[in-house]
């Protein structure tokens, strides 16, 4: 019997300039090698598509803005049996966690914290107050939280309540060779 590939995705709301996007690229583009990956975008826009391997698929969820994705996230949630999916981003992190509930084929959810709230929330006020809150109750719903930073990681636990065996430390990843490659220009 023939073994089963993988199949991972990444959702995102589009490809534009990010951190967040720049990291998940490198992660589907080494994960292709050996996988079957696939990013779903709500919209498939942005200056980072070109950066995506040709061994990743994209799925459009039909241009619709990360507030409105909710039904078409779960739809394709339904629709294709995937192993595990994997976000990043507050917003997009509460909307992964809230579409996959309650499937009769649940993949693995693993949602990526990049920040902290207690900043955000100096500039957003009550917005970012308020998805704190929500933060706490959604994200022990998903798999596992990956933590970007040791302070990353103990914000999750000591200030979002979240269990520290859900969490697991990966850094974001860097290119060395680009990285010399600018340095020796400069």
């Amino acid at each position: 019997m023939k073994n089963r590939i993988l199949k991972i995705a990444f959702f995102l709301p589009t490809l534009n300039v990010g951190g967040i996007e720049r990291v998940f690229i490198t992660y589907a583009n080494s994960l292709s090698e050996f996988y079957d990956v696939e990013f779903v975008l709500c919209k498939k826009e942005g200056i980072l598509l070109k950066e995506l391997s040709s061994k990743v698929n994209v799925y459009n969820l039909g241009n619709v803005r990360l507030a409105n994705s909710f039904y078409y996230l779960r739809k394709y949630l339904k629709q294709n049996r995937l192993d595990c999916i994997i976000t990043g981003g507050d917003y997009p992190n509460m909307v992964l966690v809230l579409a996959s509930l309650h499937l009769s084929h649940r993949p693995k959810i693993v949602i990526s914290q990049h920040n902290y709230f207690n900043i955000e929330i100096e500039h957003l006020g009550l917005w970012a107050k308020f998805s704190k809150i929500w933060t706490r109750i959604i994200y022990p719903y998903s798999h596992k939280i990956i933590a970007v930073s040791d302070g990353i990681y103990k914000y999750l636990i000591y200030d979002l309540k979240q269990k520290p065996t859900k969490i697991i430390k990966v850094p974001n990843p860097i290119n060395v060779k680009e990285i010399n490659v600018k340095s020796k220009k400069m």
